[in-house]
C-alpha cells in the first residue's frame, strides 16, 4: 500500500511498501517544508511547570543534605584539631613540666624553642568557624580544657551550635 503525504511538487516522495512514515516526516523536516497538523506535538505549559516544580523539589532536598554534611565536616575538623592541640599540650608538659597559663594561652605552643624551632604546634589555633579555640588552665574536667564554641560562638547549644570540648573526645586524657 502506498501513502502520499503531499503532492510531489513540494519535494516529498511517496511512501513505498516497507517504509515508515517517520522517514518521510524526517525528510520533510530536514527540507524545511511545512509539517502537517498533528505530526509534531510540543509540551504544554502545565507539563513544563510540573517538570520545573519537580526539579525545584529535588534541588531543595540535595541542598539540605549537603548542608548537613558541611556542618558535620566542620565539627569533625574541630574535633581533630582539638586532638592535635591536646597532643601538643602533652608534649609541652613533658618538656617544661607545666601547662601554658591562661595568659600564655595556645600561643605558647607556637613559639619556637631550641627543641622545636617552629614551635610545637605549627597549625593555626582557629576553629573551622574562624574563632580562636578557648583554652582554660586549670580546667573543670582536668588540668586544662580546649574547646570550640560551635557555629554560633556562644557557650552551650545543640546541632551545629554545639560546643566541642576536649574532655568529651573519645579516649580523652589530660
Amino acid at each position: 500500500m502506498t501513502y502520499r503525504e503531499a503532492p510531489a511538487s513540494d519535494g516529498v516522495r511517496s511512501i513505498g511498501a516497507g517504509e515508515s512514515r517517520a522517514g518521510v516526516r524526517a525528510l520533510r523536516w530536514s527540507r524545511g517544508g511545512t509539517i502537517a497538523s498533528g505530526l509534531l506535538r510540543g509540551f504544554t505549559l502545565v507539563e513544563l511547570m510540573v517538570v520545573v516544580v519537580i526539579i525545584g523539589i529535588m534541588a531543595t532536598v540535595v541542598t539540605v543534605s549537603v548542608t548537613d554534611y558541611l556542618v558535620t565536616a566542620k565539627q569533625n575538623v574541630a574535633r581533630s584539631e582539638i586532638a592535635t592541640i591536646k597532643n601538643a599540650l602533652a608534649l609541652f608538659f613533658m618538656e617544661t613540666d607545666r601547662y601554658p597559663t591562661n595568659d600564655e594561652g595556645l600561643g605558647a605552643l607556637k613559639k619556637g624553642t631550641p627543641q622545636h624551632p617552629n614551635g610545637i604546634l605549627a597549625s593555626d589555633t582557629r576553629d573551622p568557624w574562624n574563632r580562636e579555640y578557648v583554652y582554660l588552665h586549670p580546667g573543670a574536667h582536668g588540668p586544662y580544657e580546649v574547646m570550640s564554641l560551635g557555629a554560633d560562638g556562644q557557650e552551650g547549644g545543640t546541632g551545629q551550635n554545639a560546643d566541642i570540648l576536649s574532655w568529651e573526645l573519645e579516649g580523652s586524657r589530660p
